[in-house]
């Protein structure tokens, strides 16, 4: 293990803060804070130099990416490079003609739906409007992509919380049948980071073990109902993503650089903790730092404790103010 060179796996680009929808379970406090984006030269610049580093794949996310002006000439860096590219977006800004630019510019796009309906979804995603718009974003991004011939997937992502379980099972089915042409629709829990992992939110919208066990009972139902000609309906059991202290495996998919808005590399992209600046510091160099920061033996004291969601939340809170920069404790010591 002393001599092991960590390859890197994934990229993660957040990269604007700027966001139209204000989540419940934002794990970045996106449209609530300055956004920070890029300027694009300085932006695309960073996209060759991560195309450099060899990824195997890079996902935009934010905030609402597609706020970020550059977001086409940087998803050209990386598809010129033979890298997969993939998107995520609350679907809020699509239009007929962006739908067709982001199909034709990249390799997945997810919309993000985390109700059954508008009553739920909306309150979580903070906006009125915004399930409509996201189911919306859907059926024009299916469009888009057979009229173009482009071969993206596109894809729904649902982040259950406990307000959103009641109704799931009869939502993925009509969403089913509704857009039979999606690739899958991926269900997971929201995992207890940034505003998720307050105690307030924990307490209210957080998952019981129990009601785990019922999400993916609802996904497997729903998977059996439906023929192989449907969506994929994909459960993310997050409870295999609980910290462990061990020392970490040597990952086949190797490690994830998580990039924020301003260039700063997270040390893990549950938390706050920072590795250093993409701009300045090589690649190959922050894939060690981050693959060392999970050694410290203070964070692997911590990551020891937990074993539950709550605790989970817990820790993050205490990870996020002990190693966060000074404006990350100022701006957490705010939301309570």
């Amino acid at each position: 293990m002393k001599n092991f060179e960590p390859h890197l796996g994934r990229v993660i680009w957040d990269l604007t803060y700027a966001c139209p929808l204000r989540c419940i379970h934002c794990y970045s406090e996106s449209g609530r804070r300055k956004s920070e984006v890029l300027d694009e030269a300085v932006a695309l610049r960073l996209a060759r130099k991560l195309a450099d580093a060899g990824p195997d794949r890079v996902s935009f996310g934010g905030g609402e990416p597609l706020m970020a002006k550059w977001w086409k000439g940087a998803a050209d860096v990386f598809r010129n490079s033979g890298i997969r590219i993939a998107v995520f977006t609350g679907g809020w800004l699509l239009e007929p003609d962006l739908a067709v630019e982001l199909v034709t510019s990249v390799d997945n796009v997810s919309i993000s739906i985390d109700g059954p309906n508008a009553a739920v979804h909306d309150i979580i995603r903070g906006r009125n409007g915004s399930f409509e718009r996201a189911m919306r974003a859907v059926a024009l991004l299916l469009e888009a992509r057979e009229k173009s011939g482009a071969r993206c997937e596109i894809a729904v992502e649902y982040t259950a919380t406990r307000t959103a379980l009641a109704g799931l099972e009869e939502f993925l089915g009509s969403l089913i049948r509704r857009f039979p042409s999606l690739n899958y629709i991926r269900v997971g829990a929201v995992i207890p980071e940034g505003l998720a992992a307050e105690p307030k939110f924990c307490e209210v919208h957080l998952l019981r073990e129990e009601e785990f066990d019922q999400l993916q009972r609802i996904c497997e139902s729903v998977a059996r109902q439906h023929t192989d000609f449907s969506p994929r309906v994909e459960f993310t059991d997050v409870r295999e993503f609980l910290p462990s202290a061990e020392t970490p495996a040597e990952d086949a998919e190797g490690v994830i650089l998580h990039l924020e808005p301003s260039g700063q590399v997270r040390a893990m992209t549950n938390y706050e903790a920072k590795v250093g600046d993409a701009l300045t510091t090589p690649i190959a160099e922050l894939t060690q730092r981050i693959w060392k920061w999970r050694l410290d033996e203070d964070i692997r004291e911590r990551f020891r404790q937990v074993q539950s969601f709550s605790k989970w939340a817990e820790i993050t809170r205490g990870i996020d103010l002990d190693h966060g920069s000074e404006a990350d404790r100022i701006r957490i010591l705010k939301r309570r």
